[in-house]
Order: C-alpha cells, then sequence, then structure tokens
C-alpha cells in the first residue's frame, strides 16, 4: 500500500507491474482540511439532518452510549453484518469516543458507525472509518454522521481544527461524495493504492 502522491509513486507503480506484482488498484481516498471549510460543503447540512432523523436516523456519540460501543462493532463483524475493513483505528487508543459515533436506525438496529481518532502530536482528527448497510447508503445517513461530527469538532475545537476523512473502495458512493463534494474545499487529497503478489 502507498500513496499516490509519494515522490515517484509512478515508477514506483510501472516497477511493481514489472516484476510480478499487480497493478496498483485505488484502495482508499483521503481528504484533509480544516473543519471550517466544511460549512462550505454542508451549506443544507441542518435540512439533511432533519430529514435524516424524521427517517429514524440516530447518531450516538460513544461516550453517551449506554453499552461497549467497541464490542458491539467487533460482535456486528463476527456476525458477519459488516466487513473485517470496518474494525481500522478500533484496536488503537486514539479513538475520540465524543467523535466516534453509532449509527441507529427507527427499529433500534446498528445499521453502520464512524470512527474517529485524535492524534495530539499533530492535533488532528482522522475519520479512517464511516460505514453504514448497504441498504442505507443511498439515504445520505452516512453523509449526514460526517457533517454533524465535523460540524460538532468546530463548535468545540474552532473553525481552524484539522480532520481527515477516510473512505473505502468498499463503498463507493461515499467515495465519490469525498472525491466531488470534499475534494475542492480540502487542503489534501490523495489515494492509497494497493498491490499484491502471491508467494
Amino acid at each position: 500500500r502507498f500513496s499516490e502522491r509519494l515522490p515517484g509513486a509512478g515508477s514506483f507503480a510501472s516497477l511493481l507491474v514489472g516484476t510480478g506484482w499487480g497493478a496498483p488498484e485505488p484502495e482508499r481516498i483521503r481528504i484533509l482540511g480544516r473543519v471550517g471549510k466544511t460549512s462550505e460543503v454542508f451549506r443544507d447540512r441542518e435540512r439533511l439532518v432533519q430529514r435524516a432523523l424524521r427517517d429514524g436516523l440516530s447518531i450516538v456519540p460513544w461516550r453517551d452510549h449506554d453499552g461497549n460501543p467497541r464490542a458491539l462493532i467487533l460482535r456486528e463483524i463476527e456476525a458477519g453484518r459488516a466487513p473485517e475493513w470496518t474494525q481500522i483505528g478500533l484496536s488503537d487508543d486514539t479513538v475520540d469516543p465524543d467523535f466516534s459515533m453509532i449509527l441507529i436506525d427507527g427499529t433500534g438496529e446498528v445499521v453502520g458507525w464512524v470512527i474517529c481518532q485524535f492524534h495530539p502530536g499533530v492535533r488532528r482528527w482522522g475519520f479512517p472509518v464511516g460505514w453504514i448497510h448497504e441498504e442505507h447508503q443511498r439515504r445520505g445517513w452516512l453523509l449526514v454522521a460526517y457533517a454533524q461530527g465535523a460540524h460538532r469538532i468546530e463548535k468545540l475545537h474552532g473553525a481552524d481544527a484539522i480532520a481527515a476523512f477516510e473512505s473505502s473502495s468498499g463503498l463507493p458512493m461515499m467515495w465519490r461524495v469525498l472525491e466531488h463534494r470534499f475534494a475542492p474545499y480540502a487542503d489534501h487529497v490523495d489515494r492509497v493504492l494497493v498491490s499484491g503478489k502471491h508467494l
């Protein structure tokens, strides 16, 4: 895995292919910038949030969850209701309970989650995972959760607070949103490429 922004990334990709590795393919997209910029992305944030709430979405920060969010997520993955990659960053002690979220539908079922990490060394909030069940992807609920997370960081830490949002190729709709809606307002955008070889 390597970033397309690394110096010589194109030459490295050619070297991989020439030595029997698979052609590098995009695996993740990363968008980094100031949370205050999201107000330009989400001029309709309040309308989106209210519509999602009327449709039955509940966004519960880890700190306000009455159970164990980490264990809940692992159970969902073990039961096959979520893919393995949705636990990225889950074992780190950098998980921020104020901005990590559990998404629940009107029946009380867990339908997704957002994991947020705080990196004090660079004073940056990272969202390595945002995921929602396929049946809810077109409803925009994950986008609403990201919007709420950025909004809450701005309220508590100011518009210049830095956040990095990521999406996996396993969520193509969210990838497109980050690429086309977030990227024009971001300070940095890159894609993580992956190449493999059977040994």
